[in-house]
């Protein structure tokens, strides 16, 4: 193999989590499907990482708090949409249900990204970075 087909661990986190890499290696992936959109494997996640061995099955119910990372998320989300919708049209109350229909259709749209990053986030705040070791 040559070093330019080679994946190369990044130290750094925000790189990590926008590449939906291991939180402990930063080089494994940790969703099957690298597809958000592909709805059918949308949730589905390896049990370890492939490079590191990282469990990403702790204990039952442990992504119950990734609800609180996607609540922030999709909070910040809407109010960006509202803040563009403005920019657009200089306007928010008069036609309300405009605004609604495009908040809707625009969290319908984003929700399989909000759903992944909201657990990619919270891996990175509950597991520390390991670097790059094998598996055992």
């Amino acid at each position: 193999m040559t070093n330019s087909t080679v994946a190369r661990p990044s130290a750094n986190a925000l790189s990590g989590i926008v590449s939906m890499k291991c939180p402990a290696c930063r080089t494994g992936n940790i969703f099957v499907e690298s597809n958000p959109y592909v709805l059918s494997k949308m949730g589905e996640m390896h049990e370890n990482c492939s490079v590191c061995g990282e469990s990403f099955r702790h204990e039952p119910g442990f992504y119950f708090g990734a609800a609180y990372v996607s609540y922030a998320l999709m909070v910040a989300f809407l109010v960006g949409v509202g803040l563009l919708y403005y920019a657009v049209f200089r306007e928010i109350g008069d036609h309300m249900f405009r605004l609604l229909v495009i908040g809707t259709i625009s969290a319908v749209m984003i929700a399989p990204l909000i759903f992944r990053y909201s657990r990619i986030i919270y891996l990175y705040i509950i597991v520390r970075y390991k670097g790059k070791k094998k598996k055992s």
